[in-house]
């Protein structure tokens, strides 16, 4: 049986296609502001602690999501119960974070995460 010359650059031209978008994806992830990627299905938002107070988040950084704890829903709506449905994955509670433009009485500290327990 041959193969068609058309259905092999077909298959080519779609594998660059779906790289291409994974990293049009993670392109816009890291230039999303703090509260559009806490927001997002698709981006995560990290905490880069600073040097003399681990505590505390300076700055914030925002990728693609990765592995089956973070996936499935946004950090802003992440909870505990939520989390734990996942899979084999722990929570870990917001610590002083103060997501956008509101009063809070503190603020820059890491957002909810949820994590593979091993």
């Amino acid at each position: 049986m041959t193969k068609s010359p058309f259905l092999a650059l077909l298959a080519v031209v779609s594998v660059c296609c779906l790289v291409a978008g994974e990293v049009a994806l993670a392109n816009d992830c890291s230039s999303l502001k703090s509260l559009e990627c806490w927001s997002s299905e698709e981006c995560e938002l990290d905490c880069i602690p600073k040097k003399n107070s681990p505590s505390s988040c300076g700055p914030y950084s925002c990728r693609k999501k990765q592995g089956v704890c973070e996936l499935g829903g946004s950090q802003k709506n992440l909870t505990e119960t939520v989390c734990l449905k996942r899979g084999n994955c722990k929570y870990t509670a917001p610590s002083c974070f103060c997501p956008g433009p509101m009063e809070c009485f503190c603020g820059g500290g890491p957002p909810a995460k949820c994590r593979d327990r091993s």
